[in-house]
Formats: structure tokens, C-alpha cells, sequence
């Protein structure tokens, strides 16, 4: 028996799903466009098991079968030799008026090319699979559910497009977010790189630190300036230091000078033990102190010749009067 339209099935045996069944459904919907009921044609409500049974005992004369060519009971009802697939002829008047289904040809030889299954090029009619999930699922569910359909539907079989499941289009239902996310962008570096348990937890790892660094930018753009104030405030407060003791020490005595020189070199030993230096007034900090050993050069120059003055005078004044050098020296 050749068919070349579903309305030739009218007055026959035909097998439309068990009940409840997307598969019931659809056949039910295709049968009445041809009007064909349960009035003029026996309609049997069977599970695809039962089909192929009932096919092969000749109990039905045509079944609906909703599955991928490539699913077990299809291909075995394909190598019966007495079944045939219904190439149907008025399948664009179908897909206009129900944009859920799809033109799928299958050519000549396609299925199994030894046995020439089928033996002539056909054009069955295909429905869109949607994957449904109820709201509120987890996030990481919806993204591992689209990596196996993605994997399962990358190669495809006889006749199916690639790459064409799952996708964002003719969608009846809304979306869910994860799901637009990666049918639009495919798997994030994440989970191309890392297992997907690790991607998962650095993701939201990134939601949180990225929020954080946002917040924390402009506080480091007001502290660190700060920071750098404060110890350039200390190296010039220390600069001040230096400049009075060498303005004292130009009209000092000997003794004033080696309380300077002790001064400085308290401050010399402070500048050289202050922490939390930033970086870039490291070279200011240094810069100090090697103008602090300057300047502590020239006051022990300074005082060496006190010194040795003060040795000369005490010598002179022995040789003129040694109980007014004696005095002088004390």
C-alpha cells in the first residue's frame, strides 16, 4: 500500500499514540486538516511498542510514530521489507499551517545505503522538539540539561539538520535565562576550561568579587593618595629638621654642635627604620638620608676643627702663662 497523502488514510487502521501522548496529539491534529475522525476511520490508541507489532501482524495499515531516525524502532521497522515510509506530497501546505512542524527529506538509500533504505527519496513531516522545565529550577541544572542535548543533537542522524536542537527558535514558552544565555553564547570560557562543578562555583565567585572590586576601586583611589601624603608630609617635616639644625650649627659652639650632631643622627635613624614606605617615595626617602649623612659630614668637620682650636689655644696659653693656661684648660 502507497500513500502519498494522509487524507488516503481515511477508512483505514491507523495508530495515532497511546493516550496522553504528544504523539496522540499531533496525529489527531494532522488527521482532522484532512478531516479524517474517529467517525470514518478506525483510530487506534497505541504505544509505539505495541506499533510495531501491530505492523508487523498487519492488525493496523499506518501508524504515527514521533521519534529520531535514529532510535531503535524506528530503524527496525524500516528493515521489514512489507513497511515503507509515506513520503507526504502536500507537506508545505502542513508547515504553513503549523509552524511547529518541518520539512525533513530523507533520500534514496540515506538510512542504510546497502539495503537502500529507503528505496526512494521521501519527505516525512517532523515536529519541534521543546525541552520544558518547571520555574524555579536550578540554574546549573538548565545549563547541564543544554550541554547533553547539545552533545546528544550535534552529529545528526539521516535527514536531520545539524546544530538545529536545542535553539531559541519557534519557542512557545518563555525562556529561561540560562538557557538564552548560552543558546546565544554557547558554554562560557569557564566551562570550556574547568569541570563543570569548578566553572560553576567560579562563576559565582565572579558575581560576588566583581561587585566588591567596584566598590573598593574608588576607596584605594582616596586612601593610597592619602597614604602618599602622610609620609611625604614626614620626609618634608624631617627636611625641616635638617635645615634648622644646620642654620643653628653655622653660629654654634663646639658643645651645640655635638648636640646637633646627635639630633640628626636620632633623625637619621628614625627616617631609616619608617615603614609602610610606598614605592614610588623610596627614592625621596633615600634622597634624605643621603642629605643627612651631608650634612652630619660637615657638622663633624665642623666640630674636628672646634677641637683641634681649642687644643692650639690651651698649648699657646701654657707657654705664656702656664697657671693661665691651666685655667683655660679647665
Amino acid at each position: 500500500m502507497r500513500l502519498a497523502d494522509l487524507s488516503e488514510l481515511r477508512g483505514r487502521r491507523v495508530a495515532v499514540g497511546e493516550p496522553g501522548s504528544g504523539t496522540r496529539l499531533l496525529a489527531l491534529e494532522l488527521l482532522s486538516d484532512t478531516g479524517i475522525t474517529a467517525a470514518n476511520t478506525t483510530l487506534r490508541e497505541l504505544p509505539t511498542v505495541q506499533v510495531e507489532e501491530a505492523l508487523r501482524a498487519g492488525t493496523i495499515d499506518a501508524a504515527f510514530v514521533v521519534a529520531s531516525p535514529r532510535a531503535a524502532v524506528v530503524q527496525r521497522l524500516l528493515a521489514v521489507p512489507d513497511l515503507a515510509l509515506m513520503s507526504e506530497r502536500r507537506h508545505l501546505a502542513y508547515r504553513n499551517r503549523h509552524p511547529f512542524l518541518t520539512s525533513l527529506p530523507i533520500g534514496e538509500g540515506m538510512v542504510d545505503l546497502a539495503r537502500n533504505i529507503p528505496p526512494e527519496d521521501t519527505i516525512l513531516l517532523a515536529a519541534r522538539a521543546s525541552l520544558v522545565v518547571r520555574d524555579g529550577i536550578h540554574p546549573d541544572l538548565v545549563r547541564l540539561l543544554l550541554l547533553a542535548a547539545d552533545r546528544v543533537h550535534r552529529t545528526a542522524a539521516a535527514g536531520e539538520p545539524a546544530a538545529r536542537f536545542p535553539s531559541e527558535s519557534l519557542v512557545e514558552l518563555p525562556l529561561n535565562e540560562q538557557a538564552v544565555r548560552y543558546l546565544r553564547h554557547g558554554p562560557s570560557w569557564l566551562e570550556r576550561t574547568f569541570p563543570f562543578w569548578l566553572a560553576g562555583i567560579l562563576d559565582r565567585l565572579v558575581l560576588v568579587v566583581l561587585p566588591v572590586a567596584t566598590l573598593l576601586l574608588p576607596l584605594f583611589g582616596v586612601v593610597l593618595p592619602m597614604v602618599e601624603r602622610r609620609q611625604r608630609a614626614r620626609i618634608a617635616r624631617w627636611y625641616g629638621v635638617l635645615r634648622a639644625a644646620e642654620r643653628r650649627c653655622a653660629e654654634s659652639s663646639g658643645e651645640e654642635i655635638d648636640a646637633e650632631i646627635g639630633r640628626l643622627r636620632d633623625v637619621r635613624r628614625q627616617a631609616a627604620e619608617m615603614r609602610e614606605t610606598p614605592v614610588l617615595l623610596l627614592g625621596e626617602l633615600y634622597l634624605l638620608l643621603w642629605h643627612i649623612d651631608r650634612v652630619l659630614e660637615r657638622l663633624e668637620r665642623r666640630d674636628t676643627l672646634f677641637s683641634a682650636a681649642g687644643r692650639t689655644l690651651v698649648q699657646r696659653t701654657r707657654d705664656v702663662d702656664p697657671i693661665a693656661g691651666e685655667r683655660a684648660r679647665l
